[in-house]
């Protein structure tokens, strides 16, 4: 068995435990773009959170590369992922998962399920904004992807007796927790994208969806600044 396998589905087992635990006991309330600052701020504080653990487990990678002791495959780094195609399937991916997102939100707004979140209203003042935001959200997508798919789709099953399509599964269900603070119509948006980025990763490797998930979220900072937009030209009274 892989020592740095081992090692880095534990890791990712014990970020996941802890995620969720910081999540379920932070305090709500709703976290707008000015708590954060300008675009550039964003993008420093999500690096800021998103690096430290994704060069943790960077590291873990390549030292059981250099010791010949992991298969990239397994954590969805293969050669097939690490090419233009898979880049693309991840593009198609977060598109996809964008548009199944928004008609999520939209089926669940009319069953009466709140979607609200605790960063409703984080997007840039400007488009122009939208440039840091990507950069930001580079980083933190790669960190979750690395941690919830290829450390619980990948790794995990390489080490415990658990099958592939459960492990998407239960990477699903944990990466929804771990966003339990966009109310329960959020996680069960939230949990979809996981299951989705799941499928992915098995299909295209890890490259692939953490291009995809970026994507998304560059798409979801969008659609708020285009509908904070609207919404200024359309509130009566307002010249």
């Amino acid at each position: 068995m892989s020592l740095a396998t081992t090692v880095y589905a534990a890791l990712a087992l014990l970020g996941t435990v802890a995620v969720v635990f910081v999540v379920q006991t932070a305090d709500e309330g709703e976290i707008t773009a000015s708590d954060l600052g300008p675009p550039r701020a964003v993008a420093r504080g999500f690096l800021e959170t998103s690096l430290p653990p994704l060069s943790v487990l960077a590291a873990v990678t390549a030292v059981g590369v250099v010791v010949g002791d992991l298969d990239l495959g397994t954590l969805g780094l293969g050669p097939a992922a690490r090419t233009p195609a898979a880049v693309a399937a991840g593009l198609g991916l977060g598109a996809g998962m964008s548009v199944l997102a928004i008609v999520q939100v939209w089926l669940l707004g009319r069953l009466g399920v709140s979607v609200e979140d605790t960063a409703a209203s984080v997007y840039p003042d400007s488009y122009a904004g939208l440039g840091w935001y990507t950069v930001g959200y580079a980083g933190q997508s790669t960190m979750e992807e690395a941690l919830f798919r290829a450390g619980l789709v990948g790794a995990v099953p390489a080490v415990i007796p658990v099958s592939p399509p459960l492990a998407v599964v239960l990477g699903a269900v944990a990466f929804g927790l771990a966003h339990a603070d966009r109310a329960p119509g959020g996680v069960v948006v939230t949990a979809t994208t996981g299951l989705v980025y799941g499928v992915g990763f098995l299909l295209f490797g890890l490259p692939a969806v953490a291009v995809g998930h970026t994507f998304q979220n560059l798409v979801d900072a969008t659609n708020k600044r285009f509908r904070a937009d609207s919404d200024r030209f359309t509130t009566p009274g307002e010249e």
